[in-house]
């Protein structure tokens, strides 16, 4: 039979025939990024995402120079400067319209590019890049076992389960990851009362 991909094994260990695909677990930034690059590498992948889509809750994300230069490697540089605006000056601000700090990057230095763009263009971009039928939307991580030689993925999708099995599975679905509760444990979280709202917040309900 086909030779398996080894939980934990290194990628470069195996070729692109000998295992099956990557799972990834999450269809934002990280998630989507993850999969470019892997399919860039060779490795098929399938993302599965919680959500119906991209939505429309968008929002400006600042992309910092190590950000820029990886989705440069990616082939997505070129892109990302049509659809940023880039970034000379930052600013952050108090609850009462006190500033607290700035800072500025020099416009001559490419080494301290940076850029903001929307959030939800950046994931189209991402998405763009892989196979259509590689990214399932709407599909909520119910469980997750490992065995020796695979992962086993359950998912929930509209009024059915979904089995999938993989090589290895990403957990790239944020903070309250969904595969660390499935596989780990959800560690304590600790609020430390500090709050960063988007500068277009007007009450906290547009959170």
């Amino acid at each position: 039979g086909r030779s398996q991909l080894q939980v934990g094994s290194p990628l470069n260990d195996v070729t692109m025939a000998s295992y099956q695909p990557i799972l990834i677990c999450g269809g934002g930034l990280s998630g989507l990024t993850a999969a470019v690059a892997l399919t860039r590498m060779g490795f098929p992948c399938q993302v599965f995402e919680a959500k119906a889509g991209l939505g429309s809750d968008s929002g400006g994300i600042v992309l910092w120079t190590r950000a820029i230069r990886i989705l440069d490697r990616l082939g997505l540089g070129s892109r990302l400067r049509l659809l940023g605006l880039p970034t000379l000056r930052g600013e952050i601000w108090s609850h009462d319209a006190k500033p607290l700090f700035s800072w500025e990057f020099a416009s001559d230095r490419a080494s301290e590019e940076v850029a903001v763009v929307e959030r939800n263009e950046l994931r189209q971009a991402l998405l763009d890049e892989l196979p259509l039928d590689s990214v399932h939307f709407e599909n909520e991580l119910v469980k997750a076992e490992q065995t020796s030689s695979q992962v086993v993925a359950q998912f929930r999708r509209a009024d059915r389960m979904v089995t999938v099995e993989g090589s290895i599975l990403i957990g790239a679905d944020g903070w309250r990851s969904h595969v660390r509760i499935r596989t780990f444990f959800m560690p304590q979280i600790i609020y430390h009362e500090t709050v960063i709202l988007p500068s277009n917040t007007h009450q906290p309900n547009d959170m």
